[in-house]
């Protein structure tokens, strides 16, 4: 009985997703992610679960958002891993456009008028 000890990794970039199996693009892939991840720049991964809750939104939702590449993720066998600092930077973003569309509309009834 022979075991295929093939490595492979999936990788998904702005909704691109790509499995590679080739051992020293894998190892490239590996050094990059390295780098990046400094004590500096090391981010905690969470759940698919948790960021649905710090995002304040269902589990499926995010899903999708990932699908549509508007929030990246790493694949750990078959669940989905989100780096912690991404998520609250999606929130950040999301909370600052909420903002700036309050303000425009505070604007426009200021103005009177209707949108």
């Amino acid at each position: 009985m022979s075991y295929n000890n093939t490595q492979k990794i999936e990788v998904i970039i702005n909704g691109t997703r790509m499995i590679i199996e080739d051992e020293d693009k894998i190892k490239s892939i590996k050094n990059i992610v390295l780098s990046d991840t400094a004590p500096e720049k090391l981010s905690t991964l969470i759940t698919s679960q948790k960021a649905a809750d710090i995002l304040g939104m269902s589990r499926p939702t995010l899903i999708k958002l990932s699908d549509n590449g508007k929030l990246n993720y790493i694949r750990n066998g078959n669940r989905r891993m989100f780096k912690e600092q991404d998520v609250l930077n999606y929130k950040m973003d999301r909370e600052n456009i909420g903002k700036k569309l309050n303000e425009l509309s505070d604007l426009s009834n200021d103005l009177n008028l209707d949108v």
